[in-house]
C-alpha cells in the first residue's frame, strides 16, 4: 500500500535503526505524517452529502452540528431511536 509522495521515504527512516541519531526531527514527522487520519477528505465528502441544493440555506452551527453527526455519531441502521429518546 502507498502512503503518498511521502510516505514510502518517511517510512524508510523510520525503519532505520539509527534514525533517533541521525534523523530525530523527520523521524518524527514521518510519525505523525504516516499516521494522520483522513478527517479532512471525510470531512469534506460528509459536507457534500450534507449540504444538497435543497440544504444550501443552512447555518454554518448548523452544518457543522450535522457534519459531526454524520462523521461520529452511530451508524443509522444500528441507531435505537426509542432508547434515545427516553434517555433525552
Amino acid at each position: 500500500m502507498r502512503n503518498g509522495p511521502l510516505g514510502d521515504p518517511l517510512l524508510e527512516i523510520l525503519q532505520r535503526g539509527d534514525r533517533q541519531t541521525k534523523f530525530k526531527n523527520p523521524g518524527i514527522f514521518a510519525q505523525i505524517y504516516l499516521t494522520m487520519a483522513v478527517t479532512c477528505e471525510r470531512g469534506f465528502s460528509c459536507m457534500k452529502k450534507v449540504k444538497s441544493d435543497w440544504r444550501s440555506s443552512l447555518s454554518t452551527q448548523h452544518l457543522t452540528r450535522l457534519m459531526f453527526l454524520t462523521i461520529e455519531g452511530p451508524r443509522m441502521d444500528t441507531f435505537d431511536a426509542k432508547r434515545a429518546v427516553l434517555q433525552w
